[in-house]
């Protein structure tokens, strides 16, 4: 039996150092509703998925924290699906189609420390801040600076930090 068996962690991030070292020039393609195409390498998602692992750490999220997203499938999503457990964080996915205060409450029952969004659901997130009663980090996905007020804009969020991250262990 022990062929059969695997003596490592099991983590999310290995899905993505697997795709980066055997298909780092497959293309992740991202459409976005104006029409904007983006594409990288599961080699460049890989450096920006610890980019953003980075950038968590050194604003002081760690292991156990959870991290709330509100967005659409593209590559700052992407991202986050493996910076946020990369960190030993809980990322947790929040269906943009349900209510506000639906949603804060999910934020609060969570305790959530952050709420990365697209910039298309401001308009969402705006009534989900006003009934929340805590601080909480936002994070904008978007290209450059944040429109959001208070939040901060995901690339000049992750474009200072080092592309060299150490998954956590998942022990």
């Amino acid at each position: 039996m022990r062929e059969f068996m695997q003596f490592r962690d099991l983590r999310v991030c290995d899905i993505l150092d697997f795709a980066a070292a055997n298909h780092g020039d497959t293309e992740v393609v991202s459409a976005f509703a104006d029409g904007t195409v983006v594409r990288h390498g599961y080699l460049e998602i890989q450096e920006r998925a610890k980019r953003a692992a980075n950038a968590l750490t050194d604003a002081g999220f760690a292991r156990g924290d959870a991290i709330a997203t509100l967005g659409w499938n593209d590559h700052r999503h992407l991202e986050l699906y493996y910076a946020i457990p990369g960190i030993g964080g809980a990322i947790h996915t929040i269906n943009p189609r349900v209510s506000a205060d639906q949603i804060a409450y999910m934020i609060e029952t969570a305790k959530d420390k952050a709420l990365a969004f697209d910039p298309s659901l401001s308009e969402l997130v705006s009534a989900i801040v006003a009934r929340i009663d805590r601080p909480l980090t936002l994070i904008e996905m978007c290209s450059g600076p944040a429109q959001f007020p208070a939040a901060i804009g995901y690339e000049n969020f992750i474009k200072d930090a080092s592309p060299q991250f150490q998954w956590v262990s998942v022990k």
